[in-house]
């Protein structure tokens, strides 16, 4: 009889214990920094005004008007990993092809005009 009981009562039982509340995935892929490095608790939706964030540590070095640039304008997509790092990636061709992808070779990324020493020739 206590065995019938048993059997009776430990679906039940099952039923009552909760399930471990899962982890909740990160937006952005595998980072290494915490949330709170970019995002406010008032709105995870709403970005920092002094980010605790440094870029040189991603692989890509924020330079010349790069640092200016808002996130946004490079990440269109929450996964940060899977932003070009090509000038073209993120700017558009204005010489339509014509000059090649080498943009290095009259830019820099200070300002995006025309490399000073090209225009002395």
């Amino acid at each position: 009889m206590k065995y019938f009981i048993f059997l009776m009562i430990l679906p039940i039982m099952a039923l009552a214990v909760e399930e471990p509340v899962s982890k909740v995935q990160n937006p952005h892929g595998k980072l290494m920094w915490d949330c709170s490095d970019c995002h406010t608790a008032e709105s995870w939706s709403k970005t920092r005004s002094d980010m605790n964030f440094d870029h040189s540590k991603t692989g890509f070095n924020l330079i010349g008007a790069h640092k200016q640039a808002l996130c946004s304008g490079c990440h269109k997509s929450p996964v940060f990993s899977r932003v070009g790092t090509a000038c073209l990636d993120c700017h558009g061709d204005h010489h339509e092809g014509q000059l090649g992808t080498n943009c290095e070779e009259c830019h820099t990324p200070r300002d995006w005009q025309p490399r000073q020493d090209l225009l002395m020739k």
